[in-house]
């Protein structure tokens, strides 16, 4: 027999003439468990002000509006945000917003202090963390979001099995996988299980701002080959080179300064073995 909230969620969408677009993503949360779990983890207060991402067919929206001041349920398809139109024309705390998360600017949505909830399409999980954590000027001070369960222990993943996603994360917020979630939770089911993360996002990051351009490109060279040594990789930053193995000769220097050896992969560096190769290059490259 079908849990409430599958039948809900079916009736909702036959009654619009709606199908789940696999172009999309859509794949509605149908766990009363997680969504429960979901809600308890974002700590959601009365002066609160939320960001839904994907609010689908309102499922984790209504509980977000009972507990919090305002909810503004940002969605794609705008044959869903008709019906989120619908369903909460009286909720008066609640604002329905067409757009892409990618693409949009969030301080266009007026939003301060705020977090973000989501149950996130998988396509979109890993460019809109960077996008939160790393770009957007306006953090929120908490992010509570359904992704991929391979993408979240990737994200909460320690030396030596590091990789790009896990030290952009970790440099610019605390990350938490706080429960797995098998796929059946949702519907249609999807091939593969997802996690409930929780990001927190650093006020400050454990660099100076001047320093998180070139923080950010030491990084994404570092890891551009993941199985080469980090000096193989990191060479080309010399803009003095004269030759390769003068150049190699100068960068293996200067990781060694850091006490980071040159044939170490970028998978065994922590966050901090980034930020002194940071400091260092910054230094005497420039």
């Amino acid at each position: 027999m079908e849990n409430s909230l599958k039948k809900r969620t079916k009736e909702l969408l036959k009654e619009k003439g709606i199908y789940p677009k696999k172009s999309l993503g859509q794949s509605f949360l149908i766990s009363e468990d997680v969504l429960k779990k979901i809600i308890e983890e974002s700590l959601i207060e009365k002066s609160d002000s939320i960001l839904e991402i994907g609010a689908g067919t309102g499922n984790i929206t209504s509980h977000l509006s009972q507990n919090a001041k305002e909810v503004v349920a940002l969605e794609k398809d705008e044959n869903l945000c008709s019906l989120l139109r619908d369903l909460f024309l009286e909720r008066k705390n609640i604002k329905v917003v067409e757009g892409d998360a990618l693409e949009i600017d969030i301080s266009s949505l007026f939003l301060k202090d705020y977090k973000v909830v989501s149950n996130l399409p998988y396509y979109i999980a890993t460019p809109l963390i960077r996008k939160f954590i790393r770009e957007e000027e306006t953090k929120p001070k908490l992010m509570t979001l359904v992704i991929q369960l391979e993408v979240a222990q990737r994200m909460v993943s320690h030396p030596p099995k590091m990789n790009y996603l896990s030290v952009i994360t970790n440099s610019f917020s605390k990350v938490e996988m706080v429960k797995k979630i098998s796929r059946h939770c949702f519907w249609p089911t999807p091939g593969v299980s997802s996690a409930i993360i929780k990001i927190t996002p650093f006020k400050n990051p454990p660099f100076p701002s001047s320093l998180k351009e070139d923080f950010l490109k030491i990084v994404e060279a570092g890891f551009r080959h993941p199985r080469k040594r980090i000096v193989n990789n990191l060479f080309l930053l010399d803009s003095q080179l004269k030759s390769k193995v003068e150049s190699k000769k100068k960068i293996a220097s200067l990781i060694r300064e850091v006490g980071i050896s040159p044939d170490d992969r970028p998978e065994r560096l922590s966050v901090e073995s980034w930020v002194k190769l940071t400091k260092v290059f910054n230094e005497k490259l420039h």
